[in-house]
């Protein structure tokens, strides 16, 4: 599993591109969309999200 740390993602369509699953952390997610993605068992610790798009996505198992 992954670890990333302090990272700015801006306008990434993750219906797409699914994000890598693993630990993020202090991240920023901004206008990014995560329709209908699978989340599952992915960790974020301390992230921000503004203005993404949460419609139906996948979040069995998921840590905010």
């Amino acid at each position: 599993m992954s670890y990333t740390a302090e990272q700015r993602f801006e306008q990434i369509d993750y219906s797409e591109t699914p994000l890598a699953q693993g630990e993020y952390e202090y991240c920023t997610f901004k206008a990014c969309n995560f329709a209908e993605t699978d989340l599952s068992e992915i960790r974020f610790l301390e992230c921000e999200f503004l203005d993404c798009n949460f419609s139906n996505a996948h979040l069995t198992k998921t840590a905010f």
